[in-house]
């Protein structure tokens, strides 16, 4: 099955380095990242080899709103999943790099208080993509966070945890990867 990754289109948090890892706070795309989202449907909406069957995307706001603007070029379910969400840092409205700093060396061990680990998180999203392999699609777009979506290529591309952290995905970016690779 083919796998559009994507993460959602910027808000004003982005720009300000935020943290938004609670659901609760209603944190919407900037005009910016609703013309992301504009662009990426349409450049999803012209794939060659498969036209994508679903849209499964996080719970927030931010990602559901990406997920409207993209699907007004393809009409496909939209399917929210759970396991699909922000990692939960405890940082909520703290700047991401001051999280960095304060989880240092152990940033993929550390499990904050309320919060889940690096490896917590690659363990739910494994579960999403191996629930979703057993599924009958050719080709579907995920809609998350950058976090959530970097742990994927952990299982889809092989990578470290090193690695895909340093892959740093963009507002509205495309990932192409596969099932066919996961491990």
């Amino acid at each position: 099955m083919k796998l559009y990754l994507i993460r959602h289109g910027q808000t004003d948090e982005n720009l300000r380095h935020l943290i938004n890892d609670d659901i609760r706070r209603k944190v919407t795309l900037n005009a910016h990242g609703r013309k992301q989202a504009d662009s990426a449907g349409r450049k999803l909406s012209r794939l060659k080899g498969g036209k994508i069957e679903a849209l499964f995307v996080s719970p927030f706001l931010r990602t559901r709103q990406t997920a409207d603007i993209i699907n007004k070029h393809l009409h496909v379910p939209i399917v929210e999943d759970i396991r699909l969400h922000e990692r939960k840092t405890g940082w909520d409205g703290k700047p991401n790099p001051d999280w960095e700093e304060f989880a240092g060396n152990k940033f993929f061990t550390i499990r904050p208080k309320g919060g889940e680990s690096f490896q917590e998180e690659k363990k739910r999203t494994y579960s999403f993509l191996k629930g979703l392999k057993k599924r009958q699609y050719k080709a579907v777009a995920i809609i998350s966070h950058c976090e959530p979506l970097q742990t994927m290529l952990v299982h889809l591309e092989g990578m470290s945890d090193k690695k895909a952290y340093s892959n740093f995905i963009s507002n509205c970016q495309i990932v192409v990867a596969d099932t066919d690779s996961l491990r």
